[in-house]
């Protein structure tokens, strides 16, 4: 079975406090809600595939300059919530983003809990794990998602990311 594809999600914090970090400006770099981003610079860009830098998980989109409230209420600026002991949900992928049982996409049994892969991009900004990608490490898997088939393609899984990615 092809499982719907969707952003990471913030599943929860060990501590049960959802801490958000200082506010920072988006970039002209788009980004969808829901995206890791990662500070370039002193503004907030999407964390592309094979980085290995996170400062946050942004659960608002990137705004232009010219948008205004209701939808653009603070602007270009966001709190990103910081990844420090929390967990996130996220579907898998391979190093060419294939999804879907017709692309070859990576079934569930792809990924190990335990096991640590690289981030995914694209060109619509949808970020996955990249099972395939084992050498710019981002997150690591620590359970694969409730009520899945191994062998389900872009299947869902809970990760952490490794401290090493994080920004301060």
């Amino acid at each position: 079975m092809d499982t719907p594809i969707r952003m990471p999600f913030f599943e929860r914090r060990r501590d049960n406090l959802h801490i958000q970090k200082a506010v920072q400006p988006n970039g002209a770099t788009t980004f969808p809600a829901r995206s890791f981003v990662y500070l370039s610079a002193g503004i907030l860009v999407p964390v592309a595939t094979a980085g290995v830098l996170c400062y946050g998980w942004s659960p608002d989109r990137s705004k232009v300059v010219t948008e205004r409230p209701p939808d653009a209420i603070y602007g270009m600026n966001h709190w990103p919530f910081d990844p420090n002991g929390a967990e996130f949900v996220m579907n898998i992928s391979n190093s060419s983003g294939a999804i879907g049982q017709a692309n070859s996409a990576p079934q569930l049994s792809a990924a190990v809990v335990g096991t640590s892969y690289g981030i995914y991009r694209n060109a619509s900004g949808i970020q996955f794990l990249d099972v395939a990608n084992t050498t710019n490490l981002f997150a690591k898997v620590i359970a694969l998602y409730p009520n899945q088939a191994l062998t389900d393609y872009n299947g869902l899984v809970i990760v952490e990311l490794l401290p090493a990615v994080i920004q301060a």
